[in-house]
């Protein structure tokens, strides 16, 4: 999985529109949504935002970490699963992790 794609999963996933997520890093719609597709590399700067805001390490933004890996196999899965049986899955793992 490359960056942009980490980006799209990650900001999905804390449930941040790309709009939002475009303010939160200070740049506009439309350099928010290159840089979701791949085709404007992210700025030092930006990639050091993105990763505050979606709570994980540039590592694991940039794939270099272990849980980075995992998000290509939960993205894989997830394609599969309907909207109703993520939410459920997310909750039990949030219910997990509480405790």
């Amino acid at each position: 999985m490359e960056i942009h794609e980490r980006i799209v999963f990650l900001r999905k996933r804390k449930k941040i529109s790309q709009k939002e997520l475009a303010k939160l890093i200070s740049v506009d719609d439309s350099t928010m949504s290159k840089i979701e597709t791949g085709s404007r590399p992210l700025r030092h700067f930006e990639l050091e935002k993105i990763a505050d805001i979606l709570s994980i390490s540039t590592d694991e933004l940039l794939g270099r970490k272990q849980s980075a890996q995992a998000d290509v196999l939960i993205l894989r899965f997830e394609q599969g699963l309907t909207e109703k049986t993520k939410n459920k899955i997310l909750h039990f793992i949030e219910e997990g992790s509480e405790s």
